[in-house]
């Protein structure tokens, strides 16, 4: 750690499991979102109501259909 904190970009390199990780929760926040849009089109809510309670474009709720 040492040897790395001497490095000119040592922030970077630091900061990259940091990033990995924020795009792993990004991406599962994303999934669940689809996962929830996906139930309520199989209990028959609309597209518009799926699209206005998940923040999903109409276009991607459709493509869930």
């Amino acid at each position: 750690m040492k040897e790395i904190s001497e490095l000119e970009n040592a922030d970077e390199i630091l900061n990259l499991p940091n990033s990995w990780e924020e795009r792993g929760i990004k991406k599962g926040i994303e999934k669940g979102i689809k996962q929830i849009a996906n139930r309520m089109l199989e209990e028959g809510s609309s597209i518009d109501f799926i699209s206005k309670i998940t923040g999903l474009k109409k276009e991607e709720v459709e493509k869930l259909e």
